[in-house]
């Protein structure tokens, strides 16, 4: 356990064995930041409402889609119905439709979009459906399902959560994590009509961290493309190689330790800067559960708050690299949700979104691994995965939405 009687920000960097030990790797250096990284830096970076917009319930999962120009936010959360709408180069939002899910269940999760030959589609996943949706999407952004994909015995969408779309070699591929009833990763190739066809499930064990995988994202490395996920039932990450025909080979696992923030592994996201490949991954402390019967596995050991660095190697290995650590001034308290956008050459913004402290901590990515907070905003309401950032016409936006209030808003990025 790391202490700091002022309740400083801190940094711990974690080193690696040449020889990549898994079960082992020292923690060797721990450093207070500098004077002018103890101070968020309020005056150089700073989140401005934009627009507010009502939602019919709460929102859990939302994405932004750009169609020819034109941006369209999708969200879900525990209504039976997809929300449609639409983003104005200024971030101002407009609500423009509703879709029902397939066969009035859900709730949504898991949306993602993309363009698939010529058209473009969203996919979502239908939670308790234990589904997977794929809807076309039109000019105008309204949706038309085209295609459903049920669970079965041999593929893992139970309690269906997350999903990506990754192209290798031009051919397009969805993968998809279970969370509680069947874990594991299965992935599909996508046709250009928006069917999916089945190529490969692994179901969770011993060694993989795939029980309850809520984050994922991907990085392709001198032509090789990985996917990592993050359990957060078995609070750990692993990466997967990803084969041609969407096939896929676990490659690294590391489990939570004392050193780390893995305990109810929640969000994962990718972030390059130059040559070096990062993941990032928060979590959802098992504590912050009050009714935790569904945590599988009992004894958790509670240290605080942080989020874990890794850089990614060459054979797409996860090497642990640092710890930014939760403190009195830092709003990262049980958070639910990452996201990253590149700022220039040499770092990265990552803004972690919180259902404990209702707000939204940015920080910066620098090419060392360091993440450091730099600006913390209180949202007035509690975030449970529903934050999205993206670029339009330039201008970065972030759009978060609450758990409790029916309510979706933008905010503009101001930042040097």
């Amino acid at each position: 356990m790391i202490m700091n009687a002022r309740h400083e920000p801190q940094f711990i960097f974690l080193r690696y064995s040449d020889n990549f030990v898994l079960s082992f790797f020292l923690a060797f250096l721990f450093t207070l930041c500098s004077q002018a990284k103890e101070t968020q830096e309020v005056d150089s970076i700073s989140l401005q409402q934009i627009s507010s917009v009502n939602t019919s319930k709460n929102t859990v999962s939302m994405t932004v889609h750009d169609i020819n120009g034109r941006h369209f936010l999708y969200t879900g959360g525990s209504a039976k119905e997809i929300e449609v709408f639409s983003v104005s180069h200024q971030g101002e939002l407009e609500f423009l439709k509703s879709f029902e899910l397939w066969e009035r269940k859900g709730p949504t999760r898991g949306l993602v979009a993309s363009k698939i030959g010529d058209t473009h589609y969203l996919f979502v996943g239908n939670k308790f459906g234990n589904a997977v949706e794929v809807h076309r999407i039109d000019q105008n952004g309204m949706l038309e399902r085209v295609f459903v994909q049920e669970d079965t015995d041999e593929m893992h969408l139970g309690v269906v959560i997350t999903l990506d779309v990754v192209h290798l070699s031009g051919i397009p591929y969805l993968y998809v994590g279970g969370l509680e009833e069947t874990p594991g990763l299965s992935s599909f190739r996508i046709h250009d009509d928006g069917r999916l066809e089945h190529i490969q499930s692994t179901p969770d064990d011993e060694e993989i961290f795939t029980d309850g995988i809520i984050g994922m994202s991907t990085h392709t490395i001198e032509g090789q493309t990985y996917l990592f996920t993050g359990g957060f039932q078995d609070s750990g990450v692993s990466s997967f190689r990803l084969m041609e025909g969407g096939g896929f080979q676990n490659v690294s696992n590391i489990k939570d330790d004392h050193t780390m923030f893995l305990n109810g592994t929640y969000p994962v996201i990718s972030a390059q800067i130059g040559k070096r490949h990062f993941v990032i991954t928060g979590h959802r402390h098992h504590i912050y559960y009050k009714n935790s019967d569904f945590i599988k596995k009992k004894g958790f050991y509670y240290h605080g708050d942080g989020i874990t660095v890794f850089q990614v190697n060459t054979e797409g290995e996860l090497l642990p690299r640092a710890v930014m650590q939760g403190d009195s001034r830092t709003l990262i308290k049980g958070q639910t949700r990452l996201g990253s956008l590149s700022l220039d050459e040499s770092r990265t913004l990552v803004a972690a979104a919180t259902r404990d402290d209702e707000s939204i901590q940015l920080c910066y990515l620098e090419e060392t691994g360091l993440l450091t907070p730099v600006y913390a905003h209180h949202v007035g309401f509690p975030i449970y995965y529903a934050m999205q950032m993206a670029r339009i016409k330039g201008q970065a936006f972030l759009f978060a939405a609450s758990l409790k209030d029916p309510r979706l808003v933008s905010y503009k990025i101001e930042h040097p």
